[in-house]
């Protein structure tokens, strides 16, 4: 007959085994646990003193946001502010510009799928666009601030700064005068994506650049 052995398992055996495993189980959801805490937390901000927004050598009014990252998590790659939608007191729909199209950084302007990455307690000043008179273009991404084109709006319009130069064909980049709200994503990698609605305002018909600086009004609300 043949001959089975019979284990038992005692209550000493599955201590043993417990001690082995649980703290393996438990080391497992504690990194778990701390690559969550420690994902990239965005922040999209007015530069409310005016550090980065600045009339520039080419005599436009560049407009900027200031993005920043929580101080006790990772720095986030793969960081875009993006433009959903833009709109005005009024409109019955929302103008787009066929997607989701990202902002460019004044700090990577050969970043031409406009992401970044921002550090921690590091803000990073991104590129809400430029003021220029009239809704002409100049070179590859803005107008020229000393005046428009014969025959067009003499007045101050906001150009959308779109990474890489991008200038969308009929115009819907260019905000005329003088209440938007521009709806913005901003995304990185293994962060959550943060929702944001820019009220922008100034004075189309200032006199110079440093009069519609004077007259600039940007304020940042989460959704």
């Amino acid at each position: 007959m043949p001959h089975f052995l019979e284990l038992a398992l005692t209550w000493s055996d599955v201590g043993s085994a417990l001690r082995l495993v649980v703290p393996a189980v438990l080391g497992v959801l504690g990194t778990l646990a701390v690559q969550y805490v420690r994902r990239p937390r965005l922040k999209l901000a007015a530069d409310r003193d005016l550090t980065c927004t600045r009339i520039e050598s080419d005599g436009c009014v560049y407009v900027r946001l200031v993005v920043t990252c929580s101080g006790w998590t990772k720095g986030a790659t793969g960081t875009r502010v993006m433009v959903e939608r833009c709109w005005r007191p009024g409109d019955e729909r929302p103008r787009t510009l066929g997607g989701p199209t990202s902002l460019g950084w004044p700090s990577a302007q050969d970043g031409v799928d406009g992401s970044v990455t921002v550090h921690p307690d590091t803000p990073r000043a991104i590129d809400l666009g430029a003021l220029t008179r009239g809704p002409h273009r100049a070179g590859l991404v803005y107008g020229v601030g000393g005046g428009a084109l014969d025959g067009q709006d003499a007045r101050w319009h906001l150009h959308l700064g779109l990474a890489g130069g991008l200038a969308i064909t009929d115009g819907r980049d260019v905000l005329e005068p003088t209440d938007w709200t521009i709806g913005l994503l901003v995304v990185a990698d293994d962060s959550q994506t943060r929702r944001y609605d820019v009220s922008v305002s100034w004075d189309g018909d200032a006199h110079d650049a440093q009069d519609v600086l004077d007259t600039l009004s940007v304020s940042v609300k989460p959704r």
